[in-house]
């Protein structure tokens, strides 16, 4: 066995290393064949320069991987034929099935809608009918009927005549209107 030792100056004594035997020069090398456990990482791999076609020994199918769940082009082109971009966009008319989520909706105002109805509020309709009576509704004056769905004026003839004085109570003189003898004092009592 070899050991290795020093002679320390300052001291003058002798120490003794550990023996040499089975240790490598630092910076030694290794040829491949040598590396026979564990996985290199691909950091100490070269750059590869050739192209895949001028690889040697390299599988010429799927099944030569071991892999059965992958696609080459021709699958992956075959597979993409029936499909849409993602992002893509669609007319309103290709919709043809289905009920739009309310969200999926633009906001519009009552304002922005084309060929809307006129709708009137509560007020305006109140207003419009304020002094009008409903369809069908007829009066009778005179004996002439007369329909209230339109404006209607009346002239009557005849009617009473006479006259009377302030806080009299009126009273029938055949056909004619005169003071009776009960009125109004002022204090609010009927007198007589």
């Amino acid at each position: 066995m070899n050991n290795a030792f020093y002679i320390n100056r300052s001291n003058g004594k002798v120490s003794f290393a550990l023996p040499l035997d089975g240790y490598s020069q630092s910076g030694h090398k290794h040829d491949a064949s040598e590396i026979i456990s564990g996985i290199i990482s691909s950091d100490r791999l070269p750059a590869m320069s050739a192209a895949w076609g001028s690889i040697m020994g390299k599988p010429t199918t799927r099944d030569g991987y071991g892999l059965t769940d992958v696609y080459n082009i021709n699958d992956t082109n075959s597979l993409l034929a029936s499909k849409s971009n993602t992002g893509h966009s669609h007319d309103a008319s290709e919709i043809i099935s289905g009920i739009l989520n309310s969200a999926r909706i633009p906001v519009q105002t009552w304002v922005s809608i084309a060929n809307k109805p006129d709708l009137y509020s509560v007020q305006d309709v109140n207003s419009l009918l304020n002094g009008k009576v409903s369809n069908g509704r007829t009066i009778t004056i005179n004996g002439v009927t007369q329909d209230l769905n339109d404006n209607r004026s009346w002239s009557v003839s005849g009617g009473i005549s006479g006259s009377g004085s302030n806080n009299r109570l009126a009273k029938w003189s055949g056909s004619n209107l005169t003071d009776s003898r009960i009125y109004d004092s002022g204090s609010g009592t009927l007198e007589i």
